[in-house]
């Protein structure tokens, strides 16, 4: 039961995951080898790269033999998209520590990108 769901499983605790480290400040404890510059960029991009990966097999899950690859990466990545403008949005207005930045949806771009390009890769490979 549980290997049927693996996939929204883990796409929606991923979800969960970054929409909290999206919207609430942590203390800023980062030292050593993750202090560099830009390092939130970083984590958007790997953010969104995930959220696409996962959206895709998510979708796979779920509709099974009616899956269309192209269809189903245009989906998640379009919803990685306005996920993420989305959440800039809330950080904008919300009174917490958070700033919205260009940067930073430039970075969740970047990585729906590099995870469309992975997952179809990925996807067509194992069609064949």
């Amino acid at each position: 039961m549980l290997k049927a769901h693996l996939y929204t499983i883990l796409f929606i605790s991923w979800m969960m995951l970054i929409t909290s480290f999206s919207l609430f400040s942590l203390p800023d404890t980062t030292t050593g080898f993750f202090d560099f510059p830009h390092r939130d960029k970083v984590a958007h991009f790997g953010f969104h790269c995930v959220i696409v990966i996962l959206g895709a097999l998510f979708i796979k899950e779920r509709q099974k033999a009616h899956f269309k690859i192209n269809q189903g990466i245009v989906q998640i990545f379009l919803f990685s998209i306005v996920y993420g403008i989305g959440i800039e949005f809330l950080q904008y207005i919300m009174p917490y520590d958070r700033a919205a930045e260009l940067w930073d949806l430039l970075a969740n771009l970047s990585g729906a990108v590099f995870g469309v390009l992975l997952i179809k890769k990925y996807l067509t490979r194992i069609a064949k």
